[in-house]
């Protein structure tokens, strides 16, 4: 099947990178699908159930949909009131105990930022801020700034204790973010709320976060070109799989004159890119939180990173896209995939 016959039937803006495309594949026998759409993490998301009890399939959406506003509301790092910010203002001066769901994917942040060997790490909100993610900057950061800030950026610094389930920060001016891993993080806690009511067929897309059970065919789904996104690079086929895109033409500041994107090299304190040019980074993997800590991973350290993260996991791979400076892009694939070129 060539790619210019896939039909958008859904349309997801993805928050971080990717506007995605998918055609569900939909046998004969499958019951008539249950699908509810919502706003989380400041993005459109949905579920898709194929059950044929439509009032069961909805009390499941609607637990699922609880549990991922009750998760927004602890790590959103932009609500003054929320776990995440408290911990941020106070952990400082005396350990922050954390509730069972901040400890959990602080957890996962431990384990995603060794395995990543520090490209993923938590801790960038003070790089963030530098960047004028969380505070509107005018100037850009001289290099003694930078120094300055990433004194305080590093998950080794943070002091947690596990029996008491808290954590406190060795610098004053450590902040966490979980942006690079919510998403992921969400997208596990979602699966695992649907398939405790028996769920067994669905498909859950948290604004380009998406996950859908296993099909015959397997479940065709397009990338968005980053340097025209009106069009498509090609497309994959999941077949049980997470499918997670990371890049820097969606969310970037403007300072002067120059684009600042908003993925943090957490090791030189650095946005990966501060050009003109697009670039993404696709994931595909069994793991739902690991797929949006790959995609942004990968983005921060290349096809090096990648090669190593598909031999560690193996079921994952990577769509990799890149406009040279004449806006030629170049696609390239890092591990097994069924991948669909346009």
């Amino acid at each position: 099947m060539k790619f210019k016959r896939l039909v958008p039937v859904i349309i997801v803006i993805c928050a971080v990178a990717a506007l995605v495309f998918y055609r569900m594949s939909t046998p004969r026998d499958t019951p008539t699908p249950f699908k509810t759409s919502f706003l989380v993490f400041n993005t459109q998301a949905s579920i898709t159930v194929f059950d044929d009890n439509r009032e069961h399939a909805a009390k499941a959406c609607r637990d699922v949909i609880g549990k991922l506003t009750e998760l927004h509301l602890a790590i959103n790092a932009y609500d003054e009131t929320s776990e995440l910010s408290r911990l941020n203002t106070t952990a400082t001066d005396r350990p922050f105990i954390c509730s069972p769901l901040l400890w959990d994917i602080l957890l996962k942040s431990e384990q995603a930022w060794k395995l990543s060997d520090g490209l993923f790490d938590v801790t960038v909100g003070p790089l963030l801020a530098l960047w004028g993610f969380h505070v509107k900057q005018d100037k850009l950061p001289t290099q003694q700034d930078i120094d300055a800030v990433i004194e305080h950026v590093g998950f080794g610094k943070l002091e947690l204790d596990r029996e008491a389930h808290s954590v406190r920060f060795t610098h004053n001016r450590m902040r966490l973010d979980f942006g690079g891993i919510a998403k992921g993080y969400a997208l596990q806690l979602a699966m695992d709320t649907l398939q405790s009511h028996g769920m067994k067929s669905f498909l859950i897309d948290l604004g380009g976060n998406i996950f859908r059970t296993d099909t015959s065919e397997g479940d065709l789904i397009g990338i968005r070109s980053p340097i025209d996104t009106k069009k498509l690079i090609g497309g994959v086929r999941l077949h049980g799989q997470c499918i997670a895109t990371s890049g820097n033409y969606e969310r970037f500041r403007i300072i002067q004159g120059k684009r600042i994107a908003h993925i943090m090299n957490p090791k030189n304190g650095l946005p990966v890119t501060m050009d003109e040019f697009g670039a993404s980074v696709t994931a595909i993997t069994k793991d739902p939180t690991f797929s949006d800590v790959f995609s942004t991973t990968v983005f921060v350290g290349g096809e090096k990173t990648a090669r190593e993260l598909v031999a560690l996991f193996p079921g994952t791979a990577f769509v990799l896209a890149k406009s040279d400076a004449n806006g030629k892009l170049n696609v390239s694939t890092v591990g097994p995939c069924d991948f669909i070129d346009h």
